[in-house]
């Protein structure tokens, strides 16, 4: 029964680490090539802050948030975000009183 706790936990630790930024991605990633972005902060087994950007080719990339370019791509997104979720709430109360 210990065997397995044990295992078990090795086999969690490894999948925790290997979710983590560990270092930052060199260069600029162009804001349209990127199709959203998650937050990592700084944690017991993650040593860096870092916006994880999420392209449309499938890839994630590991970015330093203290980075202008990096924090122009998240207000993008984000911005988007905010037009694409008034443009659906209006559509929806237009809806609502046809």
């Amino acid at each position: 029964m210990v065997l397995i706790r044990t295992a078990v936990l090795a086999l969690m630790l490894l999948t925790i680490v290997s979710e983590c930024c560990r270092s930052y991605t060199r260069g600029i990633i162009p804001c349209n090539a990127i199709k959203g972005y998650s937050v990592q902060t700084v944690k017991e087994l993650c040593h860096i802050n870092a916006i994880i950007f999420y392209t449309k080719k499938g890839r994630a990339a590991c970015t330093n948030p203290a980075l202008g370019w990096v924090m122009t791509c998240c207000r993008g997104i984000m911005e988007s975000c905010i037009q694409v979720n008034h443009y659906i709430t209006t559509s929806s109360s237009i809806m609502l009183y046809l």
